[in-house]
């Protein structure tokens, strides 16, 4: 069955030395190979550190979820979609300490926080889903809260601000602004924001006893979110996934530049129509299966129903967008690279994406694929972070055991 796969575009900015070579030397040979380094978390139990991997919310896997920032001095900071706490390990990538907790008092986190970033270089900082920024010091000591009147994610400038990436919601459409927040007094300036229709973003079942579960609408696929990042030059760089338009922005607002990815959106079909309607019903006919035993000849009435009525919507071409997104999100190295995941229909291995790389302009530059023998990699902004030439990664090792999530810094392997 064909399926929508993730490929990789590499736009190039700033080049920095890597084992004598630039990183956009490793795009152009054609291979990324990365390797563990030896020892890195050598003192950790992994399987104790997460017991968590098998957990559910409901019927959906969360405990694999973490999210990971990386300090000046190579200290991780790690977040979890389990735990009211923040993980700290060494340089070495052995765990430290953990900080937080839940509760609403200060320092304490009434919500699931994310780790964003590093701000000044001295504080780290997390967000929650109810625009609730904490931030401590990097011994893990509570300094302060900010709040926001919108959901959103956040970024470290070097001017003493933070920009922030907002989702406002109106009567009959989200609001999309990017922000410069002040650190020391909280006052906000709007440097750039657009308008998108409110649509829902999942259809939901209810299933009694075992909660909801979710599947991702065809709406959602038109509506990939704004890529966001500040580049190591202190620019942050907002890219739009239903233009393709990627433009930068000095610290205090200011527009530099901006160019157009040179990429041919996909068109959906009436066969992906129909792919994505007989994928979801198998999802739908294998939930129902593992739990229909459990409930009652009424409750699986009800149960039915509502996957038939979810159906019958995702059999509706009406309901598709015309073309996927230009991309489905970004990434950047520690050269000031930006990586560009584009949405295609091409089958692929999971751990060996294209990569197409451009300059700055939007130049192209050569293509490229990662590969990391022994790991299944996860190329997100939140669990794949470039930082000094490496790369630090929450990823699975795919011979070990039952539980084999792990935190792992990857060096490239200098092209031959």
């Amino acid at each position: 069955m064909k399926t929508f796969v993730l490929q990789v575009l590499i736009i190039t900015s700033l080049l920095l030395p890597v084992n004598g070579q630039t990183l956009a030397d490793y795009y152009k040979s054609g291979t990324v190979k990365l390797e563990a380094v030896p020892g890195y978390g050598i003192k950790n139990n992994w399987n104790e550190l997460f017991s968590d991997y098998s957990k559910k919310s409901g019927i959906t896997p969360i405990g694999a979820i973490k999210q990971i920032v990386v300090a000046p001095d190579g200290s991780v900071f790690m977040s979890h979609k389990t735990r009211h706490e923040i993980w700290k390990f060494d340089p070495e990538g052995n765990f430290e300490k953990k900080f937080g907790q839940h509760g609403g008092k200060k320092g304490q986190f009434i919500m699931i926080p994310r780790v964003q970033g590093i701000f000044d270089g001295k504080y780290i900082f997390t967000m929650d889903v109810g625009g609730r920024m904490l931030f401590f010091d990097l011994d893990g000591n509570y300094i302060k809260t900010m709040t926001l009147d919108y959901m959103g994610s956040a970024k470290s400038l070097d001017n003493g601000k933070l920009a922030v990436l907002g989702n406002v919601l109106w009567k009959t459409k989200w609001r999309v602004i990017l922000v410069s927040k002040d650190f020391e007094t909280g006052k906000e300036k709007i440097i750039w924001d657009m308008f998108r229709e409110r649509l829902s973003t999942a259809y939901m079942i209810k299933i009694p006893n075992f909660g909801m579960i979710s599947i991702g609408s065809p709406l959602y696929i038109s509506r990939s979110k704004v890529g966001f990042f500040v580049s190591p030059r202190g620019n942050i760089i907002l890219a739009n996934p239903r233009d393709g338009k990627v433009t930068r922005f000095a610290p205090d607002g200011q527009e530099l530049s901006s160019f157009q990815l040179n990429i041919t959106p996909v068109k959906i079909t009436d066969q992906d129509i129909n792919e994505y309607y007989e994928s979801s019903k198998k999802r739908f006919e294998e939930i129902f299966n593992r739990v229909g035993e459990k409930l009652t000849e009424e409750e699986k009435t009800n149960v039915r129903a509502q996957i038939n009525k979810v159906l019958g919507l995702l059999k509706n071409p009406a309901l598709y967008p015309q073309y996927m997104p230009y991309f489905s999100k970004i990434l950047y190295d520690s050269d000031g690279n930006i990586l560009v995941f584009e949405f295609t229909k091409d089958k692929d291995k999971s751990d060996q994406f294209k990569v197409f790389s451009f300059d700055v302009e939007g130049h192209y530059i050569g293509t490229a694929v990662f590969q990391a023998p022994g790991y299944e990699l996860n190329l997100s902004s939140s669990t794949f972070v470039f930082h000094k030439g490496f790369i630090y990664a929450v990823c699975k090792k795919t011979d070990d055991g039952d539980i084999p999530l792990r935190l792992v810094k990857f060096r490239l392997i200098p092209p031959e």
